[in-house]
């Protein structure tokens, strides 16, 4: 399985956002697609912002059903789901929460169970 974590700029910073979607492109294209793959990261954007939705649907990727609000801390589950796990290629979610509100940022962070597809399967 290949892991790819980002942290995108904000996205109407246009040039650089576009910049970044370029250059996630290129990394998330340069190994085998058929492998399984976690993507992880603060794109600073909702799960059903323009911008993510097109990074899944490029690079055919899926959030778990439930995004978990992360931004701002402080709201906890209020927050908006700026920060993502995404996978493709078989792997699935098994649960996702966050964590590490307590710890001073204004972000919370994401923990998640992943199941990997059988290599047997393939």
């Amino acid at each position: 399985m290949d892991i790819v974590a980002a942290h995108l700029v904000k996205p109407w910073y246009l040039s650089v956002a576009a910049g970044e979607a370029s250059y996630a492109a290129r990394i998330l294209k340069r190994g085998p697609r058929q492998r399984p793959l976690l993507v992880v990261g603060d794109f600073n954007a909702a799960p059903w912002s323009r911008r993510v939705r097109s990074f899944e649907e490029t690079h055919g990727l899926r959030h778990p059903p439930r995004p978990v609000g992360t931004w701002p801390a402080s709201l906890g589950n209020f927050g908006v789901p700026i920060d993502h796990m995404l996978v493709r290629r078989g792997v699935r979610f098994a649960w996702q929460k966050a964590w590490g509100g307590h710890l001073g940022s204004n972000h919370r962070g994401l923990l998640a169970g992943i199941a990997l597809p059988d290599p047997e399967d393939g």
